[in-house]
Parts: C-alpha cells; structure tokens; sequence
C-alpha cells in the first residue's frame, strides 16, 4: 500500500511540473525590437537602429531571398527597402542564430514584411530552419499563389533557391579541390 501510495505522489508532483512548466511558457513574452530601418544589405536582412547607438542585423525568419550572385536579388532587395527603409519598425524575434544575429518576424506599418515578400514573389519559404521547425503553411500557400502567379522571382520556370544554390557551390569546391589534389600527386 506504501509504495502504491509512493507512486501516486510521485505521479501527482511531476504532472504539477509539467503543467507548470508548461504554463510558464506561456506567461513568459517574446522578445520585441523597435527601431528605425537603415539599411538593408539583401532582401532578406535589414539593419536597425533601436533606441540605442548601436545597429543590429536582423534577419527575417522563414523565408530566404536571392543570393547577390542571383536572379532577382536586387529586385527583392529593392522591394524590401522601397517597404521599410527609414521607417521605424517592430521585430518578434523568433530565435538567434549562431553568430548571434536576430531572426525575426518584421512589421511595419500593420503588414507583415515575412509575408509580403512572400506574396509579391521575391522570396521562398525556408523549408527548414536548423531547429527543424517546420515551414509556415499559410506562407507556403502565398508562396503558391505567387509561383501560379508567376510573379516575382516565379517568372523563371524555375527558380532556384539560395539553399540549394549553395549546397552545389559547395559540391563543386570539393570536387575541383579533389581534382587539384590528384594532380598534385
């Protein structure tokens, strides 16, 4: 009867953590950034000036705009400051990445910077994010549209993605260092 008894506690308090823990979570706000846009060195990366001296890099979460050696880069570079530049806006900051810049969701202007890229074709959605945090699938959907579209970047049949673009730059250094390295020999 005791170690029944035993069980049950044992069962009773760690349910009390999880829920507790689980609620905590909850009560605990995101991280929010207001600031002035300055600059923004792609489509898919602005810098702010919050109310301090200091510019923070801020990149925007789930979705990935054409690299500088792409198609439509300095399009979808232009239509990011042509909506935000010189303008103060809010970042949800959804996480930080490993040289600690800021990944978040921007708004300016009661519209969702993320997501206008998005509509108006000049970005993917980011199918993976390092966490394996799953894409968006209201932005997967603008994300259609727009390609049925053939706006943006959609106009080419298709379009590769910056992701994908680098896994082969990468495939080819190491077949051309491979190369190299037999002729050395």
């Amino acid at each position: 009867m005791f170690v029944c008894r035993n069980n049950v506690v044992q069962m009773i308090v760690f349910s009390g953590i999880i829920w507790g823990c689980f609620l905590f979570s909850f009560a605990l706000p995101a991280q929010a950034l207001t600031g002035k846009v300055v600059g923004n060195p792609a489509g898919d990366i602005l810098t702010v000036l919050p109310a301090g001296p200091e510019k923070i890099a801020v990149s925007l979460y789930g979705i990935m705009t054409p690299g500088k050696d792409q198609p439509y880069f300095k399009e979808a570079m232009r239509f990011t400051a042509d909506m935000v530049t010189s303008k103060i806006v809010d970042v949800e900051v959804v996480k930080k990445n490993q040289s600690g810049r800021l990944i978040g969701i921007v708004r300016v202007g009661g519209r969702c910077l993320n997501e206008e890229l998005i509509k108006a074709g000049w970005a993917w959605v980011a199918r993976h994010h390092g966490d394996k945090t799953p894409p968006r699938s209201d932005w997967l959907e603008m994300e259609k549209m727009a390609r049925e579209s053939k706006i943006g970047l959609w106009h080419d049949k298709n379009p590769m993605p910056p992701w994908r673009l680098k896994k082969l730059q990468n495939s080819y250094s190491t077949i051309k260092k491979q190369k190299l390295d037999q002729k050395d020999q």
